[in-house]
């Protein structure tokens, strides 16, 4: 489930206002810490992650891209070597992006798997001010 901004306040209002209920939930009964929860809401947040990264992987990859040609045309003078720095770069591009798109899979799963967002909804559950999104 994705997160909003408007969501990740709310629930750490929730959980600074009620830390000291003995019947609120508690991050340890689910056995996951707050920075769990922090890595949690921070990877669910779309608008945060799809900019940050997009922003990020654009930068690497037109880097990646650029190098290489700018190696081959330092030593070797002919065309064909420029257009092979060109194929490399954009091999490497290519591996960048599947390694990266891999290794967010990995954490997202990780996430998941962990009692992070069984957390969160019980946290939620206990908001006075839930209300259900049926009545639109």
């Amino acid at each position: 489930m994705a997160y909003t901004v408007q969501d990740e306040k709310r629930l750490r209002k929730l959980i600074a206002r009620n830390r000291p209920n003995p019947d609120f939930p508690k991050p340890e009964d689910f056995d996951v810490t707050e920075d769990d929860v922090d890595e949690y809401l921070y990877r669910m947040n779309p608008q945060r992650d799809i900019l940050q990264e997009q922003k990020k992987q654009l930068t690497v990859m037109g880097l990646m891209v650029i190098v290489p040609i700018g190696i081959a045309s330092l030593f070797l003078d002919y065309v064909p070597a420029l257009l092979v720095g060109g194929i490399v770069g954009v091999a490497a591009c290519l591996c960048y992006h599947f390694v990266s798109r891999n290794m967010q899979r990995r954490t997202l799963q990780r996430l998941e798997e962990s009692g992070v967002a069984e957390y969160i909804d019980a946290v939620l559950s206990r908001d006075p001010e839930n209300k259900p999104a049926d009545n639109i």
